[in-house]
């Protein structure tokens, strides 16, 4: 059996040791060193249920001013991207609908992830690959704030692909999957 433990633990070193390390979010470094980012782990195994422990994080997020960003780590959907995907819609049209997209954005990290348009087999897929499915729920202004001090943002997502592409598709793989190692010792 997997542990919440060790599924945290993935999703912490897979920001360090990816994330922050070869700087795919430049804006990560400084939210991670001064423990900003919090890690919730979601236990709901169906849609609906997923959607309404979501939209209580967020709820959370709108009354504490901490932590500045966080991951949602949902485990259940692991092995269903496409239902993962569905959850990630729905939350952003309950964001709009509840008029919290100028408060709120969403991103999303899946092990199977995959970009529309791109080949299945091309490397930039990693950047948003992660040990676990994820929702990664940032606040607006945090991005308006890091933006300020930023040197041509528009030109992080194909930085991140030339890195991915230079890294290699067995690299990333690897060091994914030793992650996902962390999950149990029977794999």
């Amino acid at each position: 059996m997997i542990s919440d433990d060790q599924i945290l633990t993935a999703c912490q070193q897979w920001v360090e040791q990816f994330i922050v390390q070869h700087s795919i979010c430049p804006f990560a470094r400084p939210v991670v060193e001064s423990q900003q980012l919090g890690y919730k782990l979601i236990s709901a195994t169906d849609t609906e249920q997923s959607l309404i422990e979501v939209m209580g994080q967020i709820q959370q997020l709108q009354v504490n001013e901490e932590p500045e960003t966080l991951l949602m780590i949902l485990p259940a959907w692991q092995n269903d991207f496409n239902g993962f995907l569905n959850v990630l819609d729905i939350a952003n049209v309950l964001l709009d609908e509840h008029d919290l997209k100028s408060t709120f954005q969403l991103a999303s990290f899946h092990p199977e992830y995959l970009f529309e348009g791109e080949p299945e087999q091309d490397c930039s897929h990693y950047t948003n690959r992660s040990p676990w499915p994820m929702i990664h729920i940032i606040r607006q202004q945090s991005i308006s704030n890091a933006l300020k001090s930023f040197a041509n943002p528009e030109r992080i997502p194909e930085r991140n692909i030339d890195l991915m592409n230079q890294l290699g598709k067995a690299h990333l793989k690897t060091q994914l999957e030793q992650l996902q190692g962390l999950k149990t010792d029977e794999q």
